[in-house]
């Protein structure tokens, strides 16, 4: 596609053309023989030349109404050209503005919205606990479940909305991370606006060990350890928002730590 100036260059030489066109090859009006004065009569000339009026032929009218209709064409595109030239000045002035409401939309969007985060994790692993003597014999209590506490907080300047929480928990195998599980009475939808600045803290994600490790005779924690949250939320002005949070847990300090990956934890 020819650019705005190629096209302008075009129209101009085209205009040349025809102006240069218009000039070579546009009919003459020649003297016909008519009009030449008798030069025969030797014996008159101390007497002036009579002018000799000729009446104007149909070819001489033909010829001055094609050169009229030629400057007429030639005004036509005079203004045409005039018109190009504005035409595509409107058309970059509507793109700069166009671009300008496109950019104040998306300042709008960056900054005011809600702006989720997932913090703070803790867990505690099952565990075997004793309790009063029963018959003579310490009472054991087994505590079958993994329970998991982390908060939400949100940042933005507006309100979220949360319409979907997701929650993966369980081992990394062959490169995989356990699959997400929707949570559908998770307490962040039983209330589901967080105000700006707002904090949720300790929610509790409660899990059958049996469901995390099935290898592991013992209730404890190994390594490669996922959990992973993931909210789903929209704002009074926006939507189509999601924040992920994922850590792994580390034996060695006995902890979890979140995993630096993009594709498991961010804000959008």
């Amino acid at each position: 596609m020819l650019s705005k100036t190629a096209i302008l260059w075009v129209t101009y030489a085209a205009i040349a053309g025809f102006i240069v066109g218009a000039s070579l090859f546009s009919p003459q009006i020649q003297p016909t023989q008519n009009q030449t004065t008798d030069t025969r009569d030797t014996t008159t000339k101390k007497k002036s030349v009579a002018q000799v009026t000729v009446p104007i032929s149909a070819d001489d009218r033909i010829a001055t109404y094609t050169w009229y209709l030629a400057a007429f064409t030639f005004a036509l595109v005079i203004v045409s050209a005039i018109q190009i030239h504005f035409l595509i000045r409107s058309d970059d002035t509507a793109r700069i503005s166009a671009n300008a409401a496109q950019k104040s939309a998306d300042a709008i969007a960056i900054t005011e919205r809600p702006y989720i985060f997932i913090w703070g994790l803790n867990a505690t692993a099952p565990m075997i606990s004793y309790g009063p003597p029963h018959g003579g014999f310490p009472q054991q209590v087994i505590q079958e479940k993994a329970y998991f506490i982390y908060s939400v907080s949100n940042r933005g300047k507006l309100a979220a909305v949360v319409e979907n929480v997701s929650i993966a928990c369980g081992y990394e195998r062959n490169g995989q991370y356990p699959p997400l599980t929707i949570i559908g009475d998770h307490r962040l939808l039983q209330t589901p606006i967080v105000s700006s600045e707002q904090d949720v803290e300790n929610i509790a994600y409660e899990i059958p060990w049996r469901e995390i490790d099935r290898s592991n005779p013992s209730p404890e924690f190994r390594d490669d350890l996922i959990f992973r949250v993931v909210i789903a939320y929209r704002g009074p002005l926006t939507k189509g928002h999601e924040t992920s949070e994922c850590w792994h847990y580390i034996r060695s300090v006995n902890g979890f730590a979140e995993v630096a990956d993009a594709r498991y934890t961010y804000a959008r």
